[in-house]
């Protein structure tokens, strides 16, 4: 690795493939040897650079990633699946709240109890936002 310049730790260090001995992967496996969390921008993310890591990323706590808009397909296909588990975790944690919580269980009766009021009264839905 590159000698240091400062002992606080604060200066940025910046590899953008163009050396041919500190590419960017390299250097993001030695880093993970030591380090307990990755701050990284990049204009171009492939989730392939995790693969490519192969289980050494598992040994720092923390990965930030500022990215791009521009991913692969497969990268985007990863997002989406990761999303999706996301999504599927929250619901599910509703749901068994739901269970718990009177308030949350009953919340839909009420607002059925509404719509058939507001029938009732010739009082039109409000238009979806």
């Amino acid at each position: 690795m590159p000698n240091r310049t400062s002992i606080t730790g604060s200066e940025l260090f910046i590899v953008d493939n163009s050396d041919e001995d500190w590419k960017v992967l390299r250097y993001l496996h030695d880093w993970c040897q030591i380090s307990k969390a990755i701050d990284c921008a990049t204009g171009y993310f492939e989730i392939a650079a995790l693969l490519a890591l192969k289980d050494e990323w598992r040994k720092v706590d923390q990965i930030r990633v500022l990215m791009g808009d521009e991913v692969s397909q497969r990268t985007k296909s990863a997002f989406e699946e990761g999303l999706n588990k996301i999504i599927r975790r929250l619901d599910s944690s509703l749901e068994s709240e739901k269970l718990k919580n009177d308030f949350l269980a009953g919340v839909p009766a009420i607002v059925e109890g509404d719509a058939a009021r507001r029938n009732a009264l010739g009082i039109p839905e409000a238009a979806p936002r």
